[in-house]
This record gives C-alpha cells, structure tokens and sequence, in this order.
C-alpha cells in the first residue's frame, strides 16, 4: 500500500508536468519577467540620457557665457570666469555642476515650444537670485527671462531643493557620529564635548508690513536667521522666520531647537554633557546645554554673580 500511495503521488506530479495550462502560464510568467527586466533596462537608458543631456545643456551654457562678444573684447577682464562665477553664484564651478546634477530632473520645464528655458538657465538664475536677493525682473535678466516666468522657475527650483535635500537638515545621528563631530571640535579649537555651533544672521529683503519690525539693528529691513552647524560644517538646524528687529536670544526661544533641548524626558541630547557652542547674544537663556563665553561685568545678573565671581 506503501508503493501504491507513492507511486499515485508520481502519477500526480506527472499529470502536473503534462498539463498544457499549466505549461502555458509558465511560459507567460517568464515572458513578463523578460518584458519587466527589458523595462528596467530601459529606464536605465533613459535616465542616463537624461543626466547626459543636462550635462551637454550645462557644457554648452557655459561655454555660451565663456564666448559672449564682450569676453572676446575684454579677454582678461571677461565677466564669468572661475573666481567671478563663485561671486556671481557662490558656488564654484565644480559645486554647481554636482548640486545640478542632483536636482537637475525635478526643475524641467513643462513645455515643448521654442525658446523654452532650459534646465540650467533656471539653475543659474535661480542662484544668482538666491546670491543677490535682488528682484525677479533683475534676475530674469541675468538669464534672459521675463519677470513672470523668472518668479515660476525660482519657485520651481526652491521646491526642487526641498524635495530633493531637505533630509540632510536633520538633527538625527548616533552617538558615535555626534561624538565623531565633538573630536573634531577638540582637535580643531580645544573645547571639549561640543557637537555644534548656533548663531545668527541677518537676511536683507523689501521693507514689508510694520517698517520698525523688520528693521534690524543695522538699520535696514531683514530676516533674523538662526544656524546650527556641526563641525564638518552642515547645517543641522535652521530658523528663518523672524523678523530683523528681534534678538537672537528672542529668535532662539522661539525655535523647535530651543523647546527640544529642555530638560523632559524627551530632551535631545545627543550624548551625555554635550553642549552646543553661542556667543555673548545668547546669555541668559538658563536649562539648555549651551556652551556660552563669559560675559561682560555689566551683563552679570544679581543671581549669577557667584557663579562668574
């Protein structure tokens, strides 16, 4: 009975092999393996032409702007040249071609007609706007657009950058890594147990709303950005959102950062006694692990004047 049951069971993986249907949809299913791995393939290719065509459009800009009439007359004072197209941009040639490379495929523009603005006409006129923060119609200039379509490829390109490389501003890390970025700070100035810098600059734009609250304390119009950045010199944290006439102690209360580092349970602290570096403008915020440089006599409080004594 034993032989009969086992040799039934070859007979039932034998009509399996035999069946026609079953032969058929093996052959189906390996027929659409070979069309998805084709198509896979193909969209490689693809990709790799487009990298390759927004690397001949940049080639062919550059050299466009390298061989304009006024270079050929003025050769040693021509416009773009290294240096000048770092203080034009503020990104180096090298830099430039690597960031646009990155975000080259989000920043096309939606159309097929003639003249239509090539992927790095709106890079490079979106850096100068970001470089100068001058007017739309002056940077539609730069890369010979008009007011209305220079305002569409800057928005086109700020959503670009943030789609693209908004997860490296992040104070996510291990302890080993912020510990890595404490060692350089030790080695580099001789502090110990620092793992970032927090400062503030001012941004210049148009007088908006309120003039005297937006005017900071060099007397013209602006934003009060506030930066916290590691040793290896990325920006971990970033607020602008305040207007120029506030503190930057004011700015930093009024930040995620500022919260996040109070004491709690859920404290950031990226490991134990490690401190972020400020100078004088941020003396008196008490309870965050700020390292902060020792004041003036007049900026002593009654409370912590034995402490500084």
């Amino acid at each position: 009975m034993l032989r009969a049951g086992y040799d039934g069971g070859n007979d039932h993986n034998n009509v399996e092999r035999n069946d026609p249907d079953r032969q058929d949809i093996d052959i189906i299913n390996m027929i659409a393996e070979e069309e998805e791995e084709e198509f896979n393939e193909l969209q490689e290719i693809l990709e790799l032409a487009d990298v390759l065509q927004l690397q001949l459009n940049w080639q062919l800009l550059i050299i466009e702007i390298f061989n304009r009439r006024s270079a050929k007359i003025y050769y040693h004072r021509r416009l773009l040249h290294n240096t000048h197209f770092r203080n034009a941009t503020g990104f180096t040639y090298i830099e430039a071609e690597e960031l646009l490379l990155r975000i080259g495929h989000r920043i096309r523009r939606p159309t097929m007609r003639n003249w239509a603005a090539t992927t790095p006409q709106i890079f490079l006129m979106a850096l100068r706007m970001l470089r100068t923060g001058n007017d739309f119609w002056n940077c539609g200039m730069f890369g010979g657009f008009s007011k209305a379509t220079a305002h569409r490829c800057f928005w086109q390109f700020i959503e670009a950058v943030l789609a693209e490389m908004s997860d490296l501003v992040t104070l996510d890390g291990t302890e080993d890594a912020w510990k890595h970025q404490a060692n350089i700070y030790y080695q580099n100035y001789g502090i110990s147990h620092v793992v970032g810098s927090v400062d503030g600059t001012y941004i210049k734009i148009r007088n908006i709303g309120d003039r005297t609250r937006w005017r900071c304390r060099r007397h013209f119009p602006a934003i009060n950005m506030m930066l916290m950045v590691d040793a290896s010199g990325l920006i971990r944290f970033i607020s602008c959102r305040w207007p120029g006439s506030f503190h930057d102690s004011m700015v930093y209360r009024n930040t995620d950062l500022f919260e996040i580092q109070r004491t709690g349970p859920d404290r950031w602290q990226p490991f134990e006694d490690a401190m972020v570096l400020a100078d004088s403008a941020y003396i008196g915020i008490i309870g965050d692990n700020l390292l902060l440089p020792h004041p003036r006599y007049a900026q002593i409080t009654a409370q912590n004047a034995e402490f500084y004594a």
